[in-house]
């Protein structure tokens, strides 16, 4: 099945000097005889478009050759490779075909196989695939044995290996068996900063630098390869009175208002908060939170049923409870209490993102002023002081908070649960600006 080509074309703006050293590289005498080439560096930089464009030119010097386009999933391929990608190949008038049921694209006499490195298993679907090459965006979000097979899998004399990606911990895999080895291994390195992309003007830079704080800042704005450690949230902890908005929160409109419920266990407590979201996900605030000391199921509905009928009173209808969702039978016993009192509220499963990616949400909001608390949310805001993070966690593709019983994971999670169905949305509130096609590339790509 082959869907219908969009139209719609890339507009080019001028390149940077180091976006032009990426798409020529393998032209250069001094480079051409390289292994291939990693780019690194900061969001917006102008890294990938630029790898796009290399690539493309780079491969299409071969006949009927087969080659690779990778990234963390094929949500994330899709809205960052495929559509630049695309619009690209218009503006240069250059045919394809692209199958999307059976991923892969016809350019010429070359294809292109389409995959997502989602988990350890994902590299079985490269075995025995013979490659001219690969595009690997964010390669640093991989499992090692994908990129390992990948990297096997282009075996054609000439083949090149693209790989872009943006920092994490200094002591990540693709850091110590890559980076830090480029000339052991014959590779090109690339270090990107937003100043590399000409079509950022300094306002936009200044809008995605307030976007973040701590170690995200370090990693997405100053391009450095950086440990997570201390608190998750110190730009919140030290600056509460900036959070802290009894009138701010009390006297908005709201377009939305979600309930978030985590269940406690032996260490720990049942929590539930209540969110509010106006003037279009811009505001982001925090109505009531409460943590109660967990005994039996029954007590638990009386609890939340009193609490969310407290949040009614106060801010009107309840669009949806999310729960977490590793306990059904508590769900279909809050389901079956609220019915019984009449209650015709939505009870919903979580939807359990990735840990890491719900604090870099939080971290985002914390950043733009985009959070606020009310007097009634202290639970929440003790929780977001307290949170801190692993610093005896060994796994260097992954940062971890501290979840030992010493800091209030489940006031947290609660939270979580209220916003991580409109991430997007929350993230993209500020951004109106979509036009600047020469820095495609979305924050979506650490949300899918």
């Amino acid at each position: 099945m082959r869907i219908k080509r969009n139209k719609k074309k890339f507009k080019f703006a001028k390149f940077s000097n180091q976006q032009k050293r990426l798409m020529y590289y393998w032209q250069h005498p001094k480079f051409k005889k390289c292994n291939g080439v990693i780019a690194d560096g900061s969001i917006r930089s102008g890294k990938t478009i630029a790898m796009i464009c290399g690539f493309m030119m780079w491969s299409q010097t071969f006949k009927n050759g087969t080659f690779m386009i990778v990234s963390k999933s094929m949500g994330a391929l899709e809205k960052n490779v495929l559509e630049p990608l695309f619009k690209i190949l218009n503006a240069w008038n250059w045919q394809y075909k692209y199958n999307a049921t059976k991923h892969f694209i016809e350019i010429g006499t070359n294809t292109y196989y389409l995959y997502g490195a989602v988990n350890e298993r994902s590299q079985d679907v490269l075995q025995g695939l013979t490659s001219y090459g690969v595009f690997a965006d964010e390669v640093a979000l991989y499992p090692k044995n994908f990129v390992n097979q990948m990297i096997g899998r282009c075996s054609v004399d000439g083949a090149k290996i693209w790989m872009n990606c943006n920092p994490r911990q200094p002591s990540h895999y693709f850091k110590k068996d890559f980076i830090d080895k480029t000339k052991d291994k014959n590779f090109m390195y690339l270090h990107f900063v937003m100043d590399d992309n000409l079509t950022l003007s300094d306002d936009k830079k200044e809008q995605y630098k307030k976007m973040f704080s701590g170690v995200f800042y370090q990693r997405n704005i100053l391009g450095q390869w950086v440990n997570a450690d201390g608190l998750i949230y110190k730009e919140f902890a030290n600056n509460l009175k900036s959070y802290i908005d009894d009138d701010d929160v009390i006297n908005q409109q709201y377009e939305k208002i979600n309930i978030g419920v985590d269940f406690g266990g032996t260490n720990s407590y049942h929590a539930f908060v209540c969110t509010g979201f106006a003037n279009n996900f811009k505001n982001i605030n925090v109505l009531k939170s409460e943590r109660q000391k967990p005994q039996d199921i029954d007590l638990l509905c009386k609890q939340l049923y009193r609490f969310v009928i407290s949040c009614i009173n106060d801010f009107g209808q309840i669009d949806c409870i999310y729960c977490d969702s590793a306990e059904q039978v508590i769900i279909r016993s809050i389901r079956n209490y609220f019915t019984s009192k009449g209650l015709d509220i939505e009870v919903a499963n979580s939807r359990k993102r990735q840990i890491m990616y719900r604090v870099q949400a939080t971290n985002i909001m914390i950043a733009r002023q985009q959070l606020k608390l009310s007097t009634d949310a202290t639970t929440l805001k003790d929780a977001l002081v307290g949170a801190v993070y692993d610093n005896k966690n060994t796994d260097t593709t992954e940062d971890k908070r501290l979840d030992d019983g010493t800091s209030d994971i489940d006031t947290l999670d609660a939270f979580e649960y209220t916003f991580e169905n409109d991430i997007e949305k929350i993230i993209d509130a500020f951004d109106s600006d979509d036009t600047i096609e020469d820095d495609y590339q979305s924050f979506y790509e650490i949300f899918i």
